[in-house]
């Protein structure tokens, strides 16, 4: 919750920090709880907000790791999804355009995929647009896993 608040305001060292305490407590419980790609996911935005795309992309890989681990007990990919849309904004603001292309196709196709189950209401696909925000992502993992 502190790292989300300081994340929010620009205060992205402090989201930082709060976000890797909690880390450090989540991989005492389990290295592949789905809270442990969650902290590495919002380590990586706050490394993104920093400007540091390289570090961004190392968290981002470890929690879209820990997501594909956990793909079969929650039975799609939304989450997975979720990553590889910031690892692709990551690669886009390093000017790295194919892996940007390649990455946002396959958020895209699995963003579909999790829609088309009527499980999800996204607003993004109901209006017929792309997801373009943090909401229309969110809303992928948020339903049946947590």
């Amino acid at each position: 919750m502190l790292a989300h608040i300081a994340l929010n305001e620009g205060d992205f060292e402090t989201s930082y920090n709060h976000e890797k305490a909690a880390l450090e407590t989540f991989l005492k419980v389990q290295p592949t709880y789905h809270y442990v790609s969650a902290a590495y996911y919002r380590l990586g935005l706050a490394r993104m907000a920093q400007k540091d795309y390289g570090e961004a992309l190392d968290l981002f890989r470890n929690a879209l790791d820990i997501c594909q681990l956990n793909e079969v007990q929650k039975g799609d990919k939304g989450e997975s999804a979720r990553v590889l849309w910031r690892m692709a904004q990551a690669f886009g603001f390093q000017g790295q355009h194919k892996a940007r292309e390649d990455l946002a196709a396959a958020a895209l196709t699995i963003f579909d995929s999790c829609h088309a189950t009527g499980l999800y209401k996204v607003n993004a696909r109901l209006n017929g647009q792309e997801p373009q925000n943090d909401t229309d992502w969110d809303g992928l993992m948020a339903f049946l896993y947590r």
